[in-house]
C-alpha cells in the first residue's frame, strides 16, 4: 500500500520527505561600539598574533575542567532502560487502553522524557547498537504520539487532527537529532528505511483501537525480541482484529498485515508463514498443512481512550 493510499485510509501521507535531512543554519552578525585601540597599536600587536596560544589554553582549561568535574555534573550515558517512559506508561495504560484524561492533567513526566530523547545528538545515536536504536525509535514514536493526542484532547479519533492534506502523522512535532520530523517520517523514513525489522509495525501504536495495544512498559534493547514477539501474539489473540477459521480455512487478519505485507513477506517468505510463527503449535501445524485464504477485517480508527464507553466494549 502506498503512503498516499494509507493516509486516504486515515493514517499517513508522506510529504516533504526531502526536508527530513534539512538543518537550519543561522548567521549571527555582532556589532560592537567604537574600539578605543589605535590603528598603530593594532599594527604592532595584531589580535590574531596570540591566537594559537589562546586556543591551546582554552583546550587545556576544558580538559582540566572535565577531569575535575564531580561525577554528577558530567554528561551521563543514555539510559537504555527508558525507565522514565515506563513510569509514564504504567500510570496511564489500563486494560490495553490509554487514560488520556490523566495524562492531560499531568504531562510533565512525558515532556521530560521527550526532552531526554531530543538531547541525544547524532554522533551518540549512531554509536547505539541496532537493538538500542530500534527500541529508542519505537519509544520516541509512541511517546510523541501520546504528546500529539493530549495536545488536542478531548477527541474521538486522530482523524480530527490536522487536515486532509496534512494529517496527524504529517505534523512536524517529533524532535530527533536536532531535526523536526513527523511521526510518518520516523516510521517510514527512519525505521523502515534503515532497519530490516518488520516486527516494529506491531510495536508502534498510532492511538487507534485498530492498532496493537500500547504496552505498559517501554521497549528496551535487552529484551526487545521478547517484547516484539509478545506484542504480535497478543495482537493475534484479539478477535475483533484477527480471527482464524480452521474449518473454513480462512485467516481473517487486521489490515496492518495488508499494509505491510511486503515487509513481512521479505522477512518470513509469506504472510501466512509470518502469522503461523506466532500461533500455538497445533494451530500452526494445521495451517501449514492446508491452503488458507486470507481476508482483512475492518479497521477501527476510534481513539484508544479508556474514557470512551465504546472503546471499553472492544
Amino acid at each position: 500500500m502506498t503512503c498516499a493510499g494509507r493516509y486516504q485510509a486515515g493514517r499517513f501521507t508522506a510529504r516533504n520527505a526531502h526536508n527530513r535531512n534539512t538543518r537550519a543554519s543561522e548567521t549571527f552578525i555582532l556589532q560592537s561600539p567604537k574600539c578605543p585601540v589605535s590603528c598603530q597599536q593594532l599594527r604592532e600587536h595584531p589580535p590574531h598574533a596570540n591566537l594559537p596560544r589562546v586556543k591551546l589554553a582554552v583546550h587545556i582549561l576544558l580538559l582540566a575542567s572535565a577531569l575535575v568535574l564531580p561525577p554528577q555534573l558530567r554528561a551521563a550515558p543514555f539510559d537504555h532502560s527508558h525507565t522514565n517512559f515506563s513510569q509514564v506508561l504504567s500510570r496511564i495504560v489500563k486494560d490495553d487502553l490509554v487514560d488520556y484524561s490523566t495524562l492531560k492533567t499531568d504531562q510533565i513526566s512525558l515532556e521530560r522524557y521527550l526532552d531526554q530523547l531530543a538531547q541525544v545528538p547524532e554522533p551518540v545515536f549512531t554509536k547505539f547498537s541496532e537493538k538500542q536504536k530500534i527500541a529508542f525509535l519505537i519509544n520516541l514514536y509512541n511517546a510523541s504520539t501520546l504528546q500529539l493526542i493530549v495536545r488536542h484532547y478531548p477527541i474521538k479519533s486522530t482523524k480530527e487532527i490536522g487536515s486532509w492534506l496534512t494529517g496527524p502523522f504529517d505534523q512536524k512535532t517529533v524532535r530527533f537529532m536536532g531535526r523536526s520530523l513527523s511521526l510518518g517520517d520516523i516510521e517510514h523514513h527512519v525505521l523502515r528505511r534503515n532497519h530490516d525489522e518488520p516486527r516494529f509495525h506491531f510495536a508502534i501504536v498510532s492511538a487507534a483501537i485498530g492498532f496493537p495495544p500500547l504496552r505498559h512498559e517501554a521497549y528496551q534493547d535487552a529484551k526487545l525480541d521478547e517484547q516484539m514477539d509478545d506484542q504480535i501474539r497478543r495482537f493475534l489473540r484479539q478477535p475483533s482484529k484477527n480471527r482464524i477459521d480452521l474449518s473454513g480455512r480462512m485467516l481473517h487478519l487486521s489490515r496492518i498485515f495488508k499494509w505491510y505485507e511486503k515487509d513481512l513477506n521479505r522477512k518470513a517468505g509469506s504472510l501466512t508463514q509470518f502469522v503461523v510463527n506466532y500461533l500455538d503449535t497445533d494451530i500452526a501445524e494445521t495451517i501449514r498443512g492446508s491452503r488458507f485464504e486470507i481476508t482483512y477485517t475492518d479497521f477501527d480508527w476510534l481513539l484508544n481512550d479508556s474514557a470512551s464507553t465504546a472503546a471499553l466494549k472492544r
